[in-house]
This record gives C-alpha cells, sequence and structure tokens, in this order.
C-alpha cells in the first residue's frame, strides 16, 4: 500500500486513512489547493465552508483486489461576492466513477 500512497501523493492529494473491505481497499483521501481564487470574481479571500457529499472512485486493483478512492472535495466561500466554491480536482471528475489519470 506503501506504493499506493506515493502515487497518489504526487497527484496532492493526502491519503487520511485505508480501509480494507470485502469489496477492496478504500483509500481515503484530502485535496486543499495551496493557492486558491473565486472562479466568479477572482479574489482570494475565500476560506472554508463546509464540504461536498462522499464520493468514491474506481482507481485499479492491488493484490487482486479493487482500489477505490474516497473523497469529500472542500467548499469554500469568497469573502468579497459571496458566492460558493467547490474545488474541481482533474483527476476526480464528478460525472465519472474512476479516475482519470491515477491509473496504475
Amino acid at each position: 500500500m506503501d506504493v499506493l500512497r506515493d502515487i497518489i501523493e504526487e497527484k496532492d492529494l493526502k491519503v487520511t486513512k485505508v480501509k480494507k473491505t470485502e469489496e477492496g481497499y478504500l483509500v481515503y483521501v484530502d485535496y486543499n489547493p495551496s493557492s486558491l481564487r473565486c472562479k466568479h470574481c477572482g479574489s482570494s479571500r475565500v476560506w472554508r465552508n463546509g464540504r461536498d457529499k462522499e464520493r468514491k472512485k474506481f482507481f485499479g486493483e492491488i493484490e487482486g483486489r479493487k482500489v477505490y478512492l474516497v473523497i469529500r472535495r472542500q467548499k469554500y466561500l469568497c469573502g468579497d461576492c459571496k458566492r460558493t466554491v467547490t474545488v474541481m480536482i482533474k483527476e476526480l471528475p464528478p460525472w465519472k466513477r474512476f479516475t482519470l489519470s491515477l491509473a496504475l
């Protein structure tokens, strides 16, 4: 599982927990970008404002068991326009059930 952790952390995702289940491994990841701007007004005055629902994405197989990434995307509130911004992770698009460029 250390190899998996290294691959995931290369993509700026932080592994917070790994859980072994009947269907395979659930790898819980967190993503907090270092520099974030409001996509509506461009302001850098944003702060955390809750999280999105938990999403499970198929990552690949290790030791014959399926590996899923589980993520709850962070929501932010803009201090200038007061609108909510949800960080999108390009490797984990919301409309797919599997990861894109993280494949083993």
